[in-house]
């Protein structure tokens, strides 16, 4: 039997969803007649649904209680399109927040969310400051509480970062004396005449090469800006000629079996120099800005966030980003 308007509803989720049934109620209508709905609760069954509903219209303020910060935190997960990378991070981060996970999420307080975080490094406060401010933006979203107690919530601020330390000319140079030495020793130059990641480096596949443009399709990164075309500087065209293998699923691979390199291991048993493979990124940051004024294609190159850049004025050509890309020299 159809429900009377402004009882609710159950239906059921389209795509393969652990909780695809979902519980709804109207809550306005727009000037065109449109209705406009709360989000209720989602059930793995239809039976489960329609009593979650049916104990709605007896009690609506209880069942809006079931919306705790762990059923928001998992609805927003299995609704979100993230890599499975990232949701490892908000995972671990949700791991610490155990104080919070059976509390309704319109009951919690400022004062709660920062006795979750207290006592934990900056870095892991920043981290679960993340999550929490990701799980209230969905719950705002569905109308699970009306207050944003996040936006108020601070970390403590680091009081020892680590100095970064960029490569020197010198440096490079004897980098550049002693490839092909070692194991993956030309790496290094890579990231230093790039400034790729080094998960970004490690990901290109060879049809992502072309050696006759000169040019790597970046199809896998950390961030969204990351996703880009780079062209090859000149310097480092002839290492990628090297390694190119047509019939390789990838360009760094492992010498037995030819496969992906894995990120831990190259760490431990390949990456032998003294700075970290960000401060090569951090190197090759300095050295591009010191030789190209156009902050557009800087960003572009780095694969940093436009957002503050005018869609208008963030088109330029391969051949543009080439041209820059050639300016770096190390001296």
């Amino acid at each position: 039997m159809r429900r009377a308007n402004g009882e609710g509803s159950v239906f059921k989720l389209s795509g393969n969803r652990r909780k695809p049934w979902a519980v709804r109620i109207t809550v306005e209508f727009t000037d065109e007649g449109k209705q406009k709905y709360k989000y209720i609760s989602y059930h793995e069954s239809k039976t489960k649904a329609k009593t979650a509903l049916r104990e709605w219209l007896v009690n609506p303020t209880e069942i809006d209680k079931r919306n705790t910060f762990k059923t928001t935190f998992e609805e927003w997960i299995e609704k979100s399109d993230l890599k499975q990378g990232t949701i490892n991070n908000h995972n671990s981060a949700f791991g610490r927040l155990k104080i919070l996970h059976k509390r309704p999420i319109a009951e919690i307080t400022l004062k709660e969310l920062e006795n979750a975080i207290a006592g934990h490094v900056p870095t892991a406060q920043n981290s679960m400051r993340k999550t929490i401010r990701c799980v209230y933006k969905h719950a705002m979203k569905y109308g699970y509480t009306e207050k944003n107690p996040s936006i108020y919530l601070e970390v403590e601020k680091h009081t020892n970062k680590k100095e970064i330390n960029i490569f020197t000319p010198e440096e490079i140079e004897e980098l550049w004396r002693n490839v092909g030495k070692l194991p993956f020793d030309d790496m290094p130059l890579y990231l230093l005449y790039t400034g790729l990641r080094i998960s970004e480096l490690l990901n290109i596949k060879i049809s992502e090469v072309d050696l006759e443009n000169r040019t790597f399709n970046i199809t896998d990164s950390k961030t969204k800006n990351g996703i880009r075309m780079l062209p090859i500087h000149d310097r480092i065209f002839p290492l990628i000629q090297k390694r190119y293998d047509e019939n390789a699923a990838y360009l760094i691979r492992n010498k037995v079996g030819g496969g992906q390199v894995n990120y831990t291991n190259f760490i431990k048993r390949y990456w032998y120099l003294d700075h970290t493979r960000h401060e090569a990124r951090h190197t090759f940051v300095s050295g591009i800005t010191k030789c190209v004024d156009d902050r557009i294609i800087i960003k572009l190159l780095v694969g940093h966030s436009k957002k503050d850049i005018t869609d208008h004025y963030t088109h330029r050509t391969i051949e543009e980003l080439r041209e820059a890309m050639n300016k770096l020299e190390y001296k």
